[in-house]
């Protein structure tokens, strides 16, 4: 599965079948974009992965996903991404 298609699956996943196949169709992205080394799909896959992990109440695992968006988006220079990631980390200190 290519890793815009696997993003394209768990973007509608949550409505159809559970936030817990979204999680693994976002692993299987993160896996993909990791071994094209595509950087800019990881940092995407760590968010959307962090997004669905929070949704799911597993918070140490979205706080993990989204400080390695963080990451890989300040690698990138994606000045979008490195928001996001830190929006969703503003989310603890609520």
């Amino acid at each position: 599965m290519s890793s815009l298609r696997a993003i394209s699956v768990a973007a509608v996943t949550p409505s159809r079948t559970g936030a817990a196949d979204a999680v693994s169709y976002m692993q299987q992205d993160l896996a993909v974009a990791k071994s094209l080394g595509d950087i800019a799909g990881e940092c995407r896959a760590h968010g959307n992965l962090g997004s669905a992990y929070f949704s799911k109440g597993n918070y140490k695992e979205a706080l993990t996903s989204h400080r390695y968006q963080l990451v890989l988006a300040m690698k990138c220079k994606d000045t979008q991404a490195a928001a996001s990631a830190l929006t969703s980390l503003g989310k603890w200190t609520q």
